[in-house]
């Protein structure tokens, strides 16, 4: 019970007052979720997500300044960290997600009042990112990401990803692993193993937030210079 009223607060509470920059724009509900393992709830891990899709004339990555925040009633920062974005480089048009994750030292979430986030692109991103269409294959309490190499070569160092979302599209969970040095020949397939805790698991169903479908995906860096 303590865990659930710990969800309530930061989704009831957490206020959007984050910037993005003109070239990527929110596209969908932003997730805002704390989470602790202990039954006092301290030092609970904090979840921001939200879609966003590239609305400029070239590709964008994000830049190491880009943040998230969480504060107290009075205003006072209590903890930030660093987005990521998923893929790392989005083309023209092309949707992904921004998230991150703050191990909060606090005593319990109920201080947190609010958060913002602040979206800070690079317009020369070193990669480029080239993204296939994965299939999510939920066993058991593990997800698989399954990915058949329909391109006429061999595709190397691929990287598997899961985005969970619930019965009404909003990101709950986002991970990612790297098939490092191997190689998938043409008309191959290959399965990336995805944790998912299941006492986080556990948590969104407890409080609502059911996992509904996953959206899965492969992808892989190539360098631009």
């Amino acid at each position: 019970m303590k865990k659930s009223m710990f969800w309530i607060v930061a989704l009831l509470l957490c206020l959007l007052i984050g910037t993005a920059s003109a070239s990527v724009e929110q596209a969908g509900p932003e997730v805002c979720y704390s989470y602790s393992s202990s039954e006092d709830g301290s030092n609970p891990s904090v979840y921001f997500l939200v879609e966003v899709v590239n609305n400029g004339s070239s590709a964008v990555a994000l830049d190491y300044d880009s943040t998230f925040s969480i504060y107290d009633a009075s205003g006072v920062e209590l903890d930030n960290d660093n987005l990521a974005m998923l893929p790392e480089t989005l083309q023209p048009g092309q949707k992904g997600y921004v998230y991150g994750e703050i191990y909060a030292k606090i005593d319990n979430s109920s201080v947190i009042s609010s958060y913002k986030f602040n979206l800070v692109t690079d317009t020369s991103p070193l990669y480029r990112v080239d993204l296939y269409e994965g299939e999510a294959v939920p066993e058991d309490d593990d997800v698989y990401v399954r990915f058949t190499n329909n391109t006429s070569e061999t595709l190397w160092d691929t990287y598997g990803y899961i985005v969970a979302l619930d019965a009404q599209g909003r990101p709950l969970y986002i991970n990612d692993t790297i098939a490092y040095q191997v190689g998938i020949p043409t008309g191959q397939s290959l399965e990336y193993p995805m944790f998912f805790n299941s006492g986080l698991r556990d948590f969104l169903t407890e409080n609502g937030m059911a996992p509904a479908s996953y959206e899965a995906g492969v992808f892989i860096h190539e360098i631009d210079f």
